[in-house]
């Protein structure tokens, strides 16, 4: 090989170095092979990703959100592993009226917006009086029923073209440990 055969390197090159978007302080890493560039990036989202946080008010004995518009943004602080992050949303609860499914007073609930309505399912849904609302998703025939044991807040009853009233299924209830409330 002669002297000027060889390849030059470093230097000034078109389209070399850092690019703009990426200027800023950056680290190596070692990333394992497993972990894809799709994994990469959807960490990337949900660390960017705020979710609407509902605070529900109980008036009357009756939990509820007055608004779906009345939220405000929260960056999840729980290490969710959700893979659709955009299509969930925080409920923050009030009421007791669901003790028997596992969810008590000041639980956050994950809801996702997008998943399958099925038997038992709990879910957030709009009452007839506009609020939002937790119920228990039961089946009879083709009747839709959204039932809780709270007798201050009455069953409802949908139908296929009033699904809509529902905002999205509970996937996950959140905790903070607290033994003297057990």
């Amino acid at each position: 090989m002669k002297s000027n055969d060889k390849k030059k390197h470093g230097g000034y090159r078109i389209g070399a170095g850092r690019k703009p978007e990426l200027l800023g302080k950056t680290k190596p890493r070692r990333i394992p092979e497993e972990i894809t560039n799709d994994d990469i990036r959807l960490l990337a989202a949900y660390k960017k990703h705020e979710l609407p946080f509902y605070e529900m008010k109980s008036e009357g004995g009756v939990p509820s959100i007055l608004s779906k518009e009345s939220f405000e943004s929260r960056k999840p602080k729980e290490n969710l592993l959700i893979n659709d992050i955009q299509n969930h949303f925080f409920v923050k609860m009030a009421g007791c009226e669901l003790r028997e499914e596992g969810i008590l007073e000041n639980d956050l609930l994950l809801v996702n917006q997008t998943k399958d309505l099925r038997e038992n399912n709990i879910v957030i849904a709009t009452s007839d009086t506009g609020q939002a609302v937790i119920k228990k998703l039961t089946k009879e025939g083709d009747k839709i029923k959204l039932i809780c044991n709270n007798d201050n807040c009455p069953d409802m009853e949908i139908d296929d073209n009033s699904l809509d009233r529902i905002w999205g299924v509970v996937t996950r209830v959140i905790r903070d440990y607290n033994p003297a409330a057990a």
